[in-house]
């Protein structure tokens, strides 16, 4: 049964393919739509050449597409599977099959160009019709391509269906002004319609202009209505509008006319050649335009969408509650911490004043009074200058020499020792720490007399006999008290003051 749906369906787009090419070539050689007319003037004849070439490129072409969708809807009907039962290579090498078969069938237009553009005159054209089946084949290799991408998305096929339709009406009503007129029969161009007296705006035909690419818009737009709100793909949806122009504009690149240096060129065929790539843009316009509406939505859909836009409303608004309450709590701790600093430091100074307060009123309540200190027993008050030697050793003297002068040195600091006592007596280098130098000063000076009542109980030892002879002095030649027990104290020199 699978082989024999595959059969029949691969036939089915081999015949539809053929018919559809076979019936556009007779509705455009009976109308005089696609013409090969002989000329005495080659010159004259190359526009309908132009214009031809043009046609059969795009016949073949939707030949082959009609041919293949033809099949692969019809192949859905009956008893037999369909093509919605297959997936994956299964589905991809049934429509492969259905192409393939579209396509030999649509060789049927490559006789019926040949045959009749043999009569064609061109210049620098031996072989028309050579010439012709080149542009069929061409035509024919476009429709493959194109038809695969019908058979994938619903949308691609309609657009298609749509333009052709539409192009043919359009050239019928071309013809049929053109005879209404009573004129010459024109040349009708595809996808384009040259209104009588209309205006020209920079050598374009505007009214052909407008219409072809309002039409090539609104085309798009509806025929991806119906796919885009069933839920097709959105990607199918949104490039089919694009498909139906993209095939006029392929056979006008291929047909173009060598414009430059040209005198004989028709204002149609130049203003439909120029603007065809435009048309592909508007088409393209309206199917995204399409895509973006999207399908209507169904109620459950719509009770889905409500109760997702009322959770992220609960949830907005919990958000936004908690974000409050944070920052609530937060001035609350800092508020408490400022309260709690200023009540410690206001603490604080009160205590400090208390203290201070506290220490005055002791200081009030005990009455003032001056302690000395007691005098320490078997101490002598002269006992400090048993080191005066050493003391006037490392501090100069100063002495004033006259009133209101300045302080000098005293002129006995750079006096030499006297010769009449042992140099140990006196003052000089190292003498600060002799022990005999201060035995002897020790002895040599006469303690101050003190009360009964601050001598020690035990006697003190009499004074030691000196080391060395003593020399007579002033009082011993006045006739002085030579005991030796209480020698007499000898004399010192003091600074001047």
């Amino acid at each position: 049964m699978a082989a024999r749906s595959w059969a029949g369906s691969s036939i089915t787009a081999a015949a539809v393919a053929a018919g559809a090419g076979a019936a556009q070539l007779g509705i455009g050689y009976g109308l005089g739509i696609v013409v090969w007319l002989p000329d005495s003037n080659p010159d004259d004849g190359r526009v309908p050449w132009l214009a031809s070439l043009a046609w059969v490129v795009w016949i073949a072409a939707t030949s082959t597409v009609l041919g293949a969708v033809t099949a692969h809807m019809l192949a859905g009907r009956g008893d037999t599977p369909g093509p919605g039962s297959l997936d994956g290579w299964t589905l991809g090498a049934w429509r492969a099959a259905l192409v393939f078969a579209a396509a030999i069938g649509a060789l049927i237009v490559i006789p019926l160009v040949a045959v009749p553009a043999r009569v064609a005159e061109t210049p620098d054209n031996f072989a028309p019709e050579w010439t012709a089946v080149g542009y069929v084949v061409l035509g024919l290799i476009i429709g493959l391509v194109v038809a695969v991408g019908a058979l994938t998305a619903r949308a691609v096929a309609a657009n298609v269906v749509a333009s052709v339709g539409y192009v043919w009406l359009l050239a019928v009503f071309a013809v049929i002004d053109s005879l209404r007129q009573g004129d010459d029969p024109v040349v009708a161009q595809l996808a384009f319609w040259e209104f009588n007296g209309g205006p020209e705006v920079r050598g374009f035909y505007l009214p052909g202009v407008v219409v072809m690419l309002l039409m090539a818009a609104a085309i798009g737009f509806l025929a991806a209505w119906r796919a885009g709100r069933r839920g097709d793909s959105r990607v199918g949806v949104a490039i089919s509008g694009a498909v139906g122009p993209l095939l006029v504009a392929v056979a006008y690149l291929l047909a173009a006319p060598q414009f430059a240096g040209e005198d004989n060129v028709d204002i149609s065929q130049w203003s439909a050649a120029m603007f065809a790539p435009y048309a592909v843009i508007a088409g393209l316009a309206g199917s995204v335009l399409v895509a973006a509406i999207g399908p209507p939505l169904t109620a459950e859909e719509k009770a889905e969408r409500q109760t997702l836009a009322a959770e992220r409303h609960v949830a907005r608004e919990a958000e936004r509650k908690a974000a409050a309450e944070a920052r609530a709590a937060e001035k609350q701790r800092a508020t408490e911490t400022r309260a709690a600093q200023k009540q410690a430091a206001a603490e604080a100074r009160t205590a400090e004043k208390q203290a201070a307060a506290e220490a005055k009123a002791q200081g009030k309540s005990k009455p003032a009074t001056k302690t000395e200190a007691a005098p320490t027993l078997g101490k002598n008050p002269d006992d400090d200058l048993v080191d005066w030697p050493s003391t006037l050793e490392d501090k100069s003297t100063r002495v004033r020499t006259s009133t209101g002068t300045t302080a000098t040195a005293d002129p006995d600091d750079d006096l030499a020792d006297d010769a009449y006592a042992p140099a140990r007596a006196y003052r000089g280098t190292g003498r600060g720490t002799d022990p005999d130098a201060k035995a002897y000063v020790s002895e040599t000076v006469e303690p101050e007399p003190t009360s009964a009542a601050d001598r020690p109980t035990t006697e003190r030892p009499g004074p030691k006999p000196p080391l060395w002879p003593v020399q007579s002095t002033a009082a011993d030649r006045d006739g002085g008290d030579n005991d030796p027990d209480n020698p007499g104290r000898p004399r010192t020199r003091r600074p001047k003051r």
